[in-house]
């Protein structure tokens, strides 16, 4: 079954990859045709001999490639080339024309052979008869340095051993070896599960139990649908089919003696001339491999996230002119070798600017069987108040283990304006007359008053009610005090008006726009029902408050910690599905911890005031 539902995933991807292209022109028809193409690198300076990765994007909306022109790589040699070609369809709802994205990316590993100054690029595409085109790139080619840690090919894997300690048998043997039996703590190790067999093999090999990895961090290199593709190599004077059954990039996590456990194999070779005997099961097991782990050096150490290789990183805003209130999203790229999940990206906080949690993605790659990739974390931030934020980038500390050096890699820093007052809060009916802009009316005059064209005062029918006005306004006034006595007096035993109608209705409201698909009236229905019972509880309106000062009044008012935690990581919520729908919580969890939170506001009596 398991190779059934491979072979069935496989015809599938393969069928909706070769259909791809021709679905694009006739769903692409619907919307307009638009392409943009961007070329990298991630350095712009290396030396004669170093590997670095190019790579061409093109992402196409409403149509399909036409044509790809790649720009001259002869001044470089092609280490490895890998190609992606992802789409995305998206039919019209509500009127709106469907639309198809197309994205190629193209990615080298290019070594530099001689020094000077290359200018790659234009990279251009061919969309619906149109020429679009990147821009061009500078690199700067120097003299060879020695090798740089996570540039270089990979070593290759030491022959056998002859020593009586090593597994050695005329007919199998397995053996676990590794390229560097000392690194550093981040250091990466390439470790390898061979098997040596005479006569090749009568059925795959299974490798039960795997070797363990205690102490590392473990990427492997082979991926799970690589073929057995044997070697020649002559042990001992005797020829074997060599295999190899593992590979991994091995990253030491803790400093000491870290262990590769042995592997053990089974596997089928033939008995006899022709195999006339039937095959023989063997069970094979390779030695331990001990790899010492080094703790980094104090001496020169800077404070910060230390990354074990060769890092670059960029840092930058959507947009850094915002409104008071509005969100911007910052975005750092974080370009290296090595273990990238070993690092956080962090920002300091800055004054006046609230920072949501970032939104991070990793691509690792391992060209060569050197691993690295990209980094890219986004941060929505939101400024409070108006003026100037200077926003510094994540800073990180890259460790070079040829060298035994430290360097910091920072990018520069985003400076962001803020103008304006804050925006009104939804369902505000507060406005100050006396504004600027404000309307204003004078009296409305509809008749001349040059001559009297109405009787006198005393001949009007209303007269005799005016004169009896004072006592009657005297007679009303009496009764209103008596009124507010008495609602007063209800008013201390009751209470202040229960919220809860108000909120239930608010929260029945959240479940029809839910079940509508309306996840944005779904969660401004939920707000309106928790704003509502806080408002209630508090006895005064929270709209302008920034969620530090009504943390600080829910404890005042004898809330706690948890519960206020609770309420503002809620509020947080409904903001992240304002600013950034992509990011926003599920409807449904939200609306359960809505109902939580009114359920547990109902029964909160704050400090100086009645239970409502």
């Amino acid at each position: 079954m398991p190779g059934t539902r491979r072979a069935f995933l496989l015809s599938l991807r393969v069928a909706i990859v070769a259909t791809a292209p021709w679905v694009v022109p006739f769903v692409g028809r619907a919307a307009a045709q638009s392409a943009t193409v961007n070329l990298s690198v991630d350095r712009t300076t290396v030396a004669v001999g170093e590997t670095f990765r190019l790579e061409i994007r093109v992402d196409v909306e409403g149509g399909g490639v036409e044509q790809m022109t790649v720009p001259d790589l002869s001044a470089f040699e092609v280490v490895d080339v890998r190609r992606s070609q992802p789409f995305a369809f998206s039919f019209g709802v509500g009127g709106a024309p469907a639309v198809v994205r197309q994205s190629l990316v193209h990615r080298y590993l290019l070594r530099a052979l001689r020094e000077g100054r290359h200018v790659l690029g234009p990279a251009a595409v061919t969309v619906a008869g149109r020429v679009y085109r990147s821009s061009s790139l500078t690199l700067t080619v120097v003299a060879s340095t020695g090798a740089v840690p996570g540039t270089s090919a990979p070593q290759p894997v030491p022959p056998p051993a002859t020593s009586a300690e090593e597994p050695f048998d005329e007919q199998a043997f397995v053996r676990t070896v590794v390229d560097r039996p000392r690194v550093y703590v981040g250091q990466q190790v390439t470790a390898t599960v061979q098997l040596y067999v005479r006569g090749g093999l009568r059925a795959p090999p299974e490798v039960r139990p795997e070797p363990t990895t205690q102490g590392f961090w473990l990427h492997d290199l082979l991926g799970p649908n690589t073929a057995l593709q044997p070697s020649r190599q002559r042990v001992r004077g005797t020829m074997f089919d060599v295999y190899v059954l593992r590979r991994w990039a091995l990253f030491p996590l803790q400093p000491g003696e870290l262990v590769v456990g042995p592997a053990g194999v089974r596997l089928s070779v033939g008995n006899g001339l022709f195999d006339l005997f039937g095959t023989v099961p063997l069970e094979r097991h390779s030695a331990p491999v001990t790899v010492e782990a080094m703790p980094l050096p104090e001496e020169g150490r800077p404070d910060g996230p230390v990354l074990v290789g060769r890092a670059e990183m960029t840092f930058e805003a959507d947009r850094t002119v915002v409104a008071t209130g509005d969100a911007v999203t910052l975005t750092a790229v974080l370009r290296a070798s090595g273990n990238l999940r070993s690092v956080e990206l962090r920002l300091d906080p800055v004054d006046g600017l609230r920072v949501l949690a970032p939104e991070v993605r990793d691509e690792i790659e391992a060209p060569g069987g050197i691993v690295g990739g990209v980094r890219t974390a986004r941060w929505i931030a939101v400024a409070e108040r108006e003026g100037r934020f200077r926003v510094p980038a994540p800073r990180l500390v890259a460790f070079d283990p040829e060298r035994a050096a430290y360097s910091v890699v920072q990018a520069p820093e985003v400076v962001l304006e803020a103008a304006g007052r804050s925006p009104v809060v939804a369902g505000s009916t507060d406005a100050d007359p006396g504004a600027p802009g404000a309307l204003r009316f004078g009296p409305i005059r509809t008749s001349s008053a040059l001559r009297r064209t109405r009787p006198a005062v005393f001949e009007r029918p209303w007269y005799a009610w005016a004169l009896a006005a004072p006592a009657l306004g005297y007679g009303l006034l009496v009764a209103l005090q008596a009124l507010v006595r008495v609602l007063r007096a209800r008013l201390a035993r009751t209470g202040p008006p229960n919220p809860m109608p108000v909120a239930r209705r608010s929260l029945r409201l959240a479940a029809a726009r839910l079940r509508q698909a309306d996840a944005r009236g779904c969660f401004a229905a939920l707000e309106t029902a928790v704003r509502a019972v806080l408002e209630a509880r508090l006895a005064e309106p929270i709209g302008g408050l920034t969620r530090a000062e009504l943390g600080r009044l829910l404890r005042d008012r004898g809330l706690g910690d948890e519960p206020t935690r609770a309420v503002l990581a809620w509020l947080e919520t409904v903001e992240r599905a304002r600013f950034a729908p992509g990011q926003a919580a599920e409807p449904k969890e939200a609306m359960r911890e809505a109902r939580r939170l009114v359920d547990r506001l109902a029964r909160w009596t704050p400090a100086g005031g009645e239970r409502a």
